[in-house]
């Protein structure tokens, strides 16, 4: 009789167990709506598995595009109601009915683990977007290609072709490929994911173009990412067709030369002869660098401490981790408070001030205006603590080669 009676409580904690799962599960179903509705996943992050999965995306990559799908939904949760549980071995399966302002009636499936942590979703049928990781593209024969620019707000502007026409096109190494700017789709059709974009940047899509060309580069009839850069030509006061990025420019020595509005591209076998025939009676200082990603890496010293900063020409001021002003006031003086606005139009007041010397090996740079804001998305994927921008790029001719793994600077 005692086996029984034991036999029965187990199967009442089993039961138990299993209701407190499933409510669990439940509210982790009501987050997800809220953060639809407010198209934000900081109430949800915590709910991931670490395995989690959409749409074949998974991990990391997953997030992001759930990001983007809840970023570009731009639609609200009315009501949800659940149609089916499934309870199989260790894995719980609730399907809902998402009634949306917008898109109506859509079916979702959440698959929880036995931590009730999300490890699959299917908010409605969508589809994926992939951009290959290599752009294949054709290279100039030239050893040389000079290419004059505008500056507006400290940022290079240069010409570049796209299907035929000539439009104004940022350039910022900074980004990893080409970007056009383009208004983004509804999310209702597709959602777009790329491996190789660093941040959680969304609004991006990707389309296919026929062709563009700068610097003699070309590349034909291939998918490109795209995004709305609507607010940064409102901004800056000029249209702006999109971003040239790395991708476009890493094959060749770069030579930026802000007091003549020129940025020459080199062939890197030829660079050396170049610098020799046109800087004769100069002095230079050249340091390696590392490259985390696309992004070329230098060490330098602030105070007593060294500090890695990543070089960026699409950025108009230099930037450091918001964390560290308090340990860098002391070198610093002219101390404010400025607006920054990111890429996607998120302005915020951050502060700013002049770092009086930045050591580069036995090279210094004084009074070098910085700002310092919230760069945890870099900092962690690229081990760096700051960014430099105009500031550094443009005090002399400044010659990158990611070939080489150098940067030269021509003074005097």
């Amino acid at each position: 009789m005692k086996k029984i009676q034991l036999f029965f409580a187990l199967i009442i904690i089993a039961n138990l167990l299993f209701a407190k799962n499933i409510n669990e599960c439940r509210k982790v179903v009501s987050i997800t709506a809220e953060s639809i509705n407010s198209g934000s996943l900081t109430k949800l992050q915590s709910h991931f598995s670490d395995d989690f999965t959409i749409s074949g995306q998974q991990g990391e990559i997953a997030k992001i595009v759930l990001n983007q799908i809840i970023s570009q939904l731009n639609d609200s949760v009315i009501s949800f109601a659940e149609t089916g549980i499934v309870d199989e071995d260790s894995i719980l399966i609730l399907n809902y009915n998402f009634n949306y302002n917008r898109l109506g009636e859509k079916e979702a499936k959440f698959i929880f683990n036995e931590q009730n942590q999300i490890i699959e979703l299917s908010l409605f049928r969508m589809k994926i977007k992939r951009l290959k990781s290599e752009t294949e593209l054709q290279q100039p024969k030239d050893k040389c290609i000079s290419v004059s620019f505008e500056k507006h707000r400290n940022l290079i502007f240069v010409d570049g072709k796209y299907n035929g026409e000539t439009y104004k096109f940022m350039l910022d190494s900074g980004a990893p490929k080409l970007i056009i700017n383009s208004p983004i789709k509804s999310i209702s059709s597709t959602i777009s994911s790329s491996r190789d974009v660093n941040g959680n940047i969304s609004n991006m899509d990707i389309e296919k173009i026929d062709n563009f060309s700068f610097a003699g580069v070309e590349l034909k009839n291939q998918d490109a990412l795209v995004m709305d850069f609507s607010h940064l030509e409102k901004e800056i006061g000029i249209e702006i067709k999109g971003l040239i990025g790395y991708e476009i420019i890493k094959e060749r020595d770069i030579l930026f030369d802000y007091k003549n509005n020129l940025v020459h591209f080199l062939d890197p076998d030829f660079s050396e002869e170049y610098i020799n025939e046109n800087f004769k009676n100069h002095t230079y200082s050249s340091f390696h660098f590392t490259l985390n990603k696309h992004i070329p890496v230098l060490m330098a010293k602030i105070g007593k401490k060294n500090y890695y900063l990543g070089i960026d020409c699409g950025a108009e001021a230099n930037l450091m981790d918001e964390n560290l002003y308090d340990d860098l006031k002391k070198y610093s003086k002219d101390l404010s408070e400025d607006t920054l606005t990111g890429i996607e139009n998120v302005s915020k007041i951050v502060k700013r001030s002049k770092l009086k010397k930045v050591k580069f090996d036995n090279e210094t740079f004084k009074n070098m205006s910085t700002v310092f804001s919230d760069i945890t998305h870099l900092s962690e994927k690229l081990q760096i603590h700051g960014i430099l921008g105009y500031e550094f790029l443009s005090k002399q001719p400044t010659l990158i080669s990611f070939k080489r793994r150098e940067i030269l600077l021509i003074k005097g």
